[in-house]
């Protein structure tokens, strides 16, 4: 019986094959599985801040008849982290553009030799709605990030924010960090009110597009509204 086998030309061309597949197909499994841990993520922290809300309402009523609404830090300190085992209070935001649960650990990006911790979908850093002195920020145990916003901050009444790594890159707006609000005694999604359409426009402001000025602001409201999926 008369043997065969592979050439060493033959066995090269395979390898190069596979290696041209890999890398075709590669990053779109990266991708995939950190979409899948970012879903995760996020339902996870709106599930724990929920609970701790209605927690909270229980013992001291509904939330907007908390009194101490004009410091995010008390909110935080006397209502919130009492009903999450394990979380950690980071105080008030040292300024706006270092503002959630910063300490020496966390990614920052860097423009002309500013440094700043978060930015929209188009790169333009994040500034407002981070407040100095006023924007609060708590740690949870899975090394997730939750901040808030009092009330006395021009229009963002009650803005709530979940970095879900928190230190950790790429502190991009509808990557890693999320939007919420207060409303009528609830947590939803910041831009739960908008039209689908608006919330997907590369042409409206803020819109969960990478091509929308200042994009991300709506991002959590998209990804529920798309069924707890990411795709953008």
């Amino acid at each position: 019986m008369k043997n065969t086998a592979f050439t060493l030309a033959e066995v090269l061309i395979t390898l190069g094959i596979i290696g041209i597949v890999a890398a075709m197909t590669l990053p779109a499994i990266i991708s995939k599985k950190q979409s899948v841990e970012t879903i995760t993520r996020l339902k996870r922290s709106y599930s724990i801040l929920s609970q701790a809300f209605k927690m909270a309402e229980v013992k001291n009523g509904t939330i907007d008849s908390w009194t101490e609404w004009d410091d995010a830090e008390e909110i935080i300190n006397k209502y919130l982290i009492p009903e999450i085992k394990g979380a950690k209070s980071y105080g008030k935001a040292q300024n706006s553009v270092l503002a959630l649960c910063y300490d020496e650990n966390s990614k920052l990006h860097s423009n002309a030799n500013v440094l700043f911790q978060y930015s929209w979908m188009d790169g333009v850093h994040i500034s407002s709605p981070f407040f100095t002195e006023k924007t609060a920020s708590f740690l949870l145990q899975d090394g997730s990030c939750i901040g808030l916003n009092p009330k006395d901050v021009e229009v963002y009444v009650n803005n709530v924010f979940v970095d879900v790594n928190g230190p950790k890159p790429p502190n991009i707006a509808g990557e890693d960090l999320f939007f919420f609000t207060i409303d009528n005694n609830a947590l939803r999604p910041y831009g739960y009110n908008w039209n689908y359409e608006d919330m997907i426009s590369s042409s409206v402001t803020n819109a969960c597009n990478r091509k929308s000025f200042h994009g991300g602001f709506v991002c959590a409201a998209r990804v529920i509204s798309d069924g707890w999926q990411i795709k953008y």
